[in-house]
């Protein structure tokens, strides 16, 4: 966990527990922590179908640069460390990064620390 160029990161484990399907299948992968977000998890169109997530929900998103998009949303698992939650991981065209939102981080003590370049999530 760390401040990686001035934007707080977790190394998370997505999961979609109907199937067993874990990614990615043998380690972790930094997710930028976004409190702009008011979502649980949007990924990358490839980790979604990684997945294989079941669409559940469309919706609607306007993007901090005023970009309106419409999402496919599937129910899923996130693990951090000895944290984890349950949500909608979304997914939306144009998307490269792996974002953890506020909806994941709801039952979490967020601690980020820049002076020591330090994150730790940890369960309320």
């Amino acid at each position: 966990m760390s401040v990686a160029e001035g934007v707080p990161t977790l190394p998370v484990r997505l999961a979609n527990p109907l199937l067993g399907v874990v990614y990615p299948e043998g380690g972790w992968l930094e997710a930028l922590v976004d409190t702009g977000y008011e979502g649980f998890v949007s990924v990358p169109r490839s980790v979604f179908k990684a997945l294989r997530l079941r669409v559940d929900e469309e919706r609607r998103l306007v993007l901090a640069d005023g970009r309106v998009v419409k999402s496919l949303g599937g129910y899923g698992s996130l693990v951090s460390g000895d944290y984890g939650a349950d949500g909608l991981i979304e997914t939306y065209d144009g998307l490269v990064e792996v974002l953890v939102g506020v909806d994941a981080l709801r039952l979490a003590r967020l601690e980020v620390d820049f002076c020591l370049g330090a994150v730790r999530v940890k369960r309320c």
